[in-house]
């Protein structure tokens, strides 16, 4: 029943491993060239304050490549649409179970392309001395869920926005980043009343508006004041989305 959508995730996973691979084989050959030869790896034993990579950055990094992944996963009910969907209607379950078993099959791929990211940040942090200058800040354990939260909120409102588009799924996908982004650069600017009241409320529907991230500064406002909020609101658009797409499939016809 899901084994397709399995096969279209494995698919993406293996894809960006060998990205994943291709980089830390370039880094490493990096090492040997610059050692004459003998692989070695620095490590800094006292690492200043001002050099200290705040473990919330690797978290954050992790969190959008999931992000992009999770839009591309996101289209998967609109593809079983183009050209599959009198297949599927045949199956011996019901339509909803069908649909979550897809969603399902998303889910536990952006777990793995999360931790596949993360691991390769540390790799490659090891191999250019830099891994003992990772730091746990204050605000990490909040971030990881956070950034934890942003995929699943993303890929719940494209799952509703893609759920019926059939063969316009990635083009609604692809065209809901450049939506996201010019929003969040009007809630930058300082618009006029009312239009800036307007953006700011919209920002609320806006996933990538949760997943701003700033280095050596104060953080950009996010929709919520508090962390836990912001988590909330993540999960919150990722079921709603969910479930909005639930209802178009169950009312699509073959």
């Amino acid at each position: 029943m899901y084994f397709r959508e399995a096969l279209r995730v494995r698919r993406c996973l293996f894809t960006y491993l060998i990205v994943l691979g291709v980089l830390i084989a370039l880094q490493m050959t990096s090492n040997l060239a610059q050692y004459g030869g003998v692989f070695r790896i620095t490590i800094s034993p006292d690492v200043p304050h001002q050099l200290q990579i705040p473990l919330s950055l690797l978290f954050a990094i992790s969190g959008v490549a999931t992000t992009i992944f999770a839009g591309i996963l996101a289209t998967c009910l609109s593809v079983e649409n183009n050209g599959h969907l009198e297949l599927a209607w045949t199956k011996p379950a019901s339509r909803i179970r069908y649909a979550l078993s897809m969603l399902g099959v998303d889910a536990a791929g952006m777990a793995v392309f999360w931790l596949m990211t993360l691991v390769a940040i540390d790799i490659l942090l090891a191999l250019t001395g830099h891994l003992s200058h990772v730091a746990v800040d204050g605000e990490a354990w909040h971030n990881l869920l956070r950034y934890l939260a942003v995929p699943l909120g993303w890929y719940g409102v494209n799952e509703a926005l893609t759920a019926s588009a059939r063969q316009r799924g990635g083009m609604v996908a692809g065209l809901s980043w450049v939506g996201a982004l010019i929003l969040i650069a009007l809630g930058i600017a300082n618009l006029a009343h009312p239009w800036s009241d307007i953006v700011g409320f919209i920002l609320y529907v806006n996933p990538l508006a949760y997943a701003s991230y700033a280095v050596g500064m104060p953080q950009p406002p996010f929709p919520f004041h508090t962390w836990y909020l912001n988590f909330i609101g993540l999960i919150v658009l990722g079921i709603l989305g969910v479930v909005a797409a639930l209802t178009q499939w169950r009312r699509l016809e073959a």
